[in-house]
């Protein structure tokens, strides 16, 4: 134990830590930011910088009751939709499972773009040109880990092929807003 103690006073002694310079404001603004964010799962640019050492020291300081949090399902006939980690700058995580012979999808986006990995199960994923009405399929499974990429101008849809739930892992370049959906059926 001395010499693990020894060490880390050694460390002390040795190394210099950065400063940086903030006011109080900026700090208690942040702090409050952190609690909003993790009741909305948007998460801020926390990896890099004082944005990461102070979002470190305030997730250390959370109590254990809060490590683990609630999120919303969205279930209906198809199966479920959760998203799990929204950001401001790089989109946002979600899940969606596809009960047998259901299909998910059936739009198309002027620029949000998706990237989906089939996690369990067998999709077929279908996407049709929107200007020329060109067609083409993939089929995915589960145990095969592979990206598919919906891309802004394609209709795109995911139907459950198989004789189990298909469970998908889904991230997109934009955070949903329900007022301004970039999502159109046709």
């Amino acid at each position: 134990m001395d010499a693990i103690q020894n060490f880390f006073v050694g460390q002390r002694v040795i190394k210099r830590f950065a400063t940086e310079k903030t006011t109080v404001g900026f700090l208690a603004d942040t702090i409050e930011n952190f609690k909003h964010q993790r009741k909305s799962f948007l998460v801020d640019n926390v990896g890099s910088g004082l944005l990461r050492k102070l979002y470190a020291t305030y997730l250390s300081f959370l109590p254990e009751e809060s490590f683990c949090q609630r999120l919303n399902l969205h279930s209906d006939s198809r199966g479920s939709f959760i998203e799990f980690v929204k950001t401001k700058e790089s989109g946002q995580f979600s899940i969606f499972t596809a009960k047998p012979g259901q299909t998910r999808g059936g739009h198309y986006h002027h620029t949000k773009n998706e990237k989906f990995m089939v996690l369990n199960g067998t999709a077929k994923f279908c996407f049709r040109n929107i200007l020329n009405g060109d067609c083409f399929t993939l089929k995915m499974e589960g145990l095969s880990p592979s990206v598919v990429e919906s891309v802004p101008g394609y209709w795109h849809s995911i139907t459950n092929i198989g004789d189990c739930e298909l469970l998908v892992a889904l991230w997109t370049n934009e955070v949903f807003e329900p007022d301004r959906p970039d999502t159109f059926s046709g």
